[in-house]
């Protein structure tokens, strides 16, 4: 829902005839302050016949100057309903508040080129490892069968322990923690004030031993299980203190360490 004054986006779609049409750029606007930031994908070829490529460049240097001289909300105005049968604008949508190039880039990522974001820590797929000052250091493609959504991120994972499923050197998706059990996941896991130090990050598998008593249900201990057989199971006391970073989904690709 729109909130009159508040920043807001719209999707530049490309409709080419005879191809899907594909969105290929966003364009953010902040009323209060005037600002606007457009983004366009950066390689046409493919999306429009070779023969083409001078008409659709043209277009997208006429949009880029109109934005710089007019400001953006202006040039959503004249062109709302009035661009080429080829290049469309979409509805406008509501967007986050915040720096703008940093709105329009996690827009963009997530509709013109769906990628998710690469996160800069490194996760020990051993022991634990440590990272500070965790942020976004770059943009991955997500995979076909994966939407580019804002619970999904990628990270980094180094050591052998959880070979032959998790490769040392992975990048690796993982979905935010939610709800349901941890029971037998794969989890990104990151220890909080313990002797092994804050900020120490590992990536295993999840199990835990309960008990019941009078009071309910209580964990007697938890378990951070390897893959590799070659590794010894991480015993952790219910009392150390962890935080779940983010469940495992998949291998995104290998690359050397």
């Amino acid at each position: 829902m729109l909130v009159v004054g508040a920043p807001f986006y719209s999707l530049l779609e490309l409709h080419w005839p005879g191809r899907e049409p594909k969105t290929v750029g966003v364009l953010v606007v902040d009323p209060k302050s005037g600002d606007s930031a457009l983004r366009l994908v950066e390689d046409w070829s493919g999306l429009v016949d070779d023969e083409d490529l001078e008409v659709v460049e043209a277009l997208e240097a006429d949009l880029r100057r109109e934005v710089r001289d007019k400001g953006g909300e202006a040039v959503l105005e004249e062109l709302e309903g009035s661009l080429s049968n080829v290049l469309r604008l979409g509805a406008r949508a509501a967007a986050r508040s915040g720096p703008l190039e940093h709105t329009l880039e996690r827009l963009f990522y997530r509709h013109a080129e769906p990628s998710l974001p690469v996160w800069s820590l490194r996760a020990a797929a051993g022991g634990f490892g440590r990272d500070e000052d965790v942020e976004t250091e770059g943009w991955a493609p997500a995979p076909p069968h994966l939407a580019a959504r804002d619970d999904l991120f990628v990270a980094h994972v180094e050591g052998d322990s959880m070979e032959p499923d998790i490769p040392s050197g992975s990048l690796c998706v993982f979905r935010k923690p939610g709800g349901g059990t941890r029971q037998g996941k794969i989890l990104l896991v990151e220890m909080e004030g313990t002797s092994r130090g804050g900020g120490a990050v590992t990536i295993k598998r999840y199990r835990s031993r309960k008990s019941q008593s009078d009071e309910g249900w209580s964990h007697e201990q938890i378990i951070m299980e390897p893959l590799n057989p070659k590794y010894e199971p991480w015993l952790l006391d219910p009392d150390e203190s962890f935080r779940v970073i983010g469940e495992f989904v998949q291998v995104l690709r290998q690359q050397p360490v």
